[in-house]
């Protein structure tokens, strides 16, 4: 809440908009519309509202750079998560720099290989995306409805178990591969 305040109060007294301007250039630079550089700076501070920002951007605004803000932003974690994870370690000898740094480097990775996914690779990730749910009530024969219902599942479970099962086979052949030298 605490960060939700800062960012309103810098929203309130023009702060936002004074960065905003200065971070133009660096989005333009990185082929970015300007007009996510609100919610670049809110989740700076606060992924919740970075994010929200994100996705209320104008529609105008090309969804695969909402989702690299998005994707960024989450990455980073926001200084409010910061906080919480200094609050933490403070009574620790542990130091927040190589967290800071990580969020850092994870954040710079999460908007290229989103912006790799989303425009140049795009024709993989299409390949690899499937929804989540289908259709959750009943559309016309039921019978159908539980059967279409059925068989996506299982097809989901099949191919996570495949997944389960060769990563089990890879690791136990490089397990055997060991033992034998």
């Amino acid at each position: 809440i605490l960060f939700s305040v800062i960012i309103k109060t810098l929203e309130v007294t023009g702060v936002v908009a004074v960065l905003s301007s200065l971070l133009y250039p660096i989005m333009t630079r990185l082929g970015l519309e300007a007009g996510l550089s609100p919610a670049v700076i809110s989740g700076f501070f606060e992924i919740t509202l970075g994010c929200q920002l994100a996705g209320a951007a104008p529609a105008t605004i090309p969804l695969n750079q909402k989702i690299i803000i998005t994707g960024s932003v989450i990455a980073w974690s926001g200084l409010s998560v910061h906080a919480q994870v200094a609050s933490i370690i403070s009574k620790t000898d542990m130091s927040i720099k190589p967290f800071v740094v990580a969020r850092i480097i994870h954040a710079a990775l999460a908007g290229f290989y989103t912006y790799l996914l989303t425009g140049p690779l795009a024709f993989i990730s299409g390949a690899l995306v499937f929804p989540a749910f289908v259709y959750t009530t009943p559309q016309g024969n039921s019978w159908y409805f539980w059967w279409e219902r059925t068989v996506f599942a299982s097809q989901k479970f099949f191919i996570i178990m495949l997944l389960f099962l060769s990563v089990s086979l890879l690791i136990y052949m490089v397990s055997c591969l060991k033992n034998r030298n």
